[in-house]
């Protein structure tokens, strides 16, 4: 059985974004959406169900919603098949409202490719194209860390063992 992921974003206004993922590339599934929730299919495999405030709130209980505007909650990463598509991406959230950020991480761009792409609300996407030979490296072979420091989402480590690359950011205790 193939894994589904479904994405869920609270929202202040489901038409707008509604439309922003429509502009973006999702299509809507009227069967999963009603005035209140609207399910957004990427492919068969990635879903982004965008939930009015108050659904929203019915799946945190006591917590509260947090202002994306502002901080950061998530950052929800899937791949595109090339670059160039990840910038298309990013282009057509400038165009429709959204916002699209490259921040440089070190990496070429003929090894690795992404945006942050920010929708009406501040919830965040993170398009992203790895050429093959990185893509198996990340997937398919073992990174041991000698140093067992704890990784911050400021964190890089990509070891490339076929290319000799190792590449990393910040490490924090």
């Amino acid at each position: 059985m193939t894994t589904m992921v479904f994405v869920n974003f609270p929202v202040s206004d489901i038409e707008a974004s509604t439309s922003f993922y429509e502009k973006i590339g999702f299509k809507k599934n009227p069967n999963f959406s009603d005035e209140l929730v609207s399910c957004m299919v990427w492919d068969e495999n990635f879903f982004i169900m965008l939930l009015s405030h108050a659904r929203y709130k019915t799946f945190i209980g006591e917590k509260e919603i947090a202002d994306t505007k502002s901080s950061s909650a998530a950052l929800i990463s899937f791949t595109f098949s090339s670059a160039q598509s990840v910038k298309d991406f990013g282009k057509l959230a400038d165009e429709n409202g959204g916002k699209s950020l490259y921040l440089d991480n070190g990496i070429s761009e003929e090894m690795m490719y992404g945006l942050e792409v920010q929708d009406l609300d501040g919830n965040c996407l993170e398009p992203v194209w790895m050429n093959s030979e990185m893509g198996k490296n990340l997937f398919h072979e073992k990174i041991s860390l000698t140093n067992k420091k704890a990784l911050t989402n400021e964190s890089l480590f990509f070891i490339l063992k076929k290319k000799s690359y190792i590449l990393f950011s910040k490490e924090t205790s």
